[in-house]
C-alpha cells in the first residue's frame, strides 16, 4: 500500500513528533540529550530553519519547527534522524533502526493552534510526571526562552504570539480539555477529570472516603493508587486537593516510591 501525502502547512509550521521503536527509549543518559541537541543545532543552520519549541523526552521527541521553503521538513527530519541514530548507534555499540516508522508531523494553520502546541510540548514533561513545572525540566526548550540570549529557539517569533510578560504564566496553566482537541499526534491522553468530579473519581478508585483512610495504607499501595489517579487524567492539583497537602507534595508522593 503506497504512503499517504504527507500534509504540507500554509505556514510552513509543523508540530513534529518522533518515537522510539517499540516506544523503547532513544535517551539513556544526558550525553545522549546533549548529542542530540547539538545535532539539531546544526542541521537546524544547515536548513535555515527556525526552531520554536523542543522535549526531548525518554522515548519521543516533540519539536516545533519552520520551514523557510515548502516540503523541506522532509529533508530537515532526515538529516536529523539519520544523524542521531548514526552516533547513538556508535557510542551504544548497537545497529538497527531506533524510530518507530516515518516521523509524524501536523501542520500548524493559525496562532491558536500554535500557542497551545507550543504549550503542550513545554507541559510535556509535566505530564509525564518528569517534573512539577515546565522550568524544572532541563531537556526542553522552556528555559530557553527565560535567558536574555536564547541558544536555539526564535523567542521573537514566539513573542508576537504570546506576550513575553505572559509566557510563564501561560505556559504553565494547566490546559483544558478543549484546548487539548489540538492533539493530532496519535498519541494517548488521558480526559481531563473536571474540578467538580474530581473528588468522587479518586473516591471511587482509591476505595477510600479521603485522605485520611488513604494515608492509612501501606506505601505500596498508597502509591499504585497515585498511579492510577495520574493515569485517569487527574492533576498533580486536583490530587494535592484530596490530599490536603500543597502540589509539591502530591507530585513527590507520586514519584518516590517508583523502584
Amino acid at each position: 500500500m503506497p504512503r499517504v501525502a504527507r500534509k504540507m502547512s500554509s505556514t510552513g509550521t509543523y508540530h513534529v513528533m518522533i518515537r522510539g521503536n517499540n516506544r523503547q527509549k532513544i535517551f539513556l543518559n544526558w550525553r545522549d540529550n546533549k548529542a542530540f541537541f547539538d545535532i539539531l543545532r546544526r542541521i537546524k543552520a544547515k536548513f535555515g530553519f527556525k526552531i520554536y519549541a523542543y522535549a526531548l523526552m525518554v522515548n519521543h521527541v516533540h519539536l516545533l519547527v519552520n520551514e523557510p521553503e515548502l516540503g523541506l521538513v522532509s529533508a530537515f527530519m532526515h538529516d536529523l534522524e539519520t544523524a542521531y541514530v548514526n552516533w547513538f548507534n556508535a557510542v551504544h555499540r548497537r545497529c538497527g533502526h531506533l524510530f518507530q516508522g516515518r516521523f509524524k508531523s501536523v501542520p500548524v494553520e493559525d496562532n491558536a493552534y500554535f500557542a497551545n502546541v507550543l504549550r503542550y510540548i513545554h507541559q510535556n514533561p509535566v505530564k509525564s510526571g518528569l517534573c512539577l513545572r515546565p522550568e524544572d525540566y532541563e531537556y526542553s526548550s522552556y528555559r530557553d526562552y527565560l535567558r536574555d540570549d536564547p541558544t536555539i529557539v526564535d523567542a521573537g517569533d514566539v513573542f508576537e504570539v504570546i506576550d513575553r510578560a505572559q509566557f510563564e504564566g501561560f505556559n504553565n496553566a494547566e490546559i483544558s480539555g478543549s484546548d487539548l482537541k489540538f492533539l493530532k499526534m496519535n498519541e494517548f491522553v488521558p480526559p481531563r477529570i473536571p474540578d467538580e468530579l474530581a473528588p468522587e473519581a479518586m473516591r471511587s478508585i482509591s476505595q477510600c472516603i479521603d485522605a485520611a483512610q488513604l494515608r492509612g495504607l501501606g506505601l505500596d499501595k498508597i502509591f499504585l493508587i497515585l498511579k492510577k489517579f495520574r493515569k485517569r487524567g487527574l492533576s498533580y492539583r486536583q490530587i494535592a486537593e484530596f490530599l490536603l497537602c500543597s502540589k509539591s507534595t502530591a507530585f513527590k508522593l507520586a514519584n518516590s516510591f517508583s523502584s
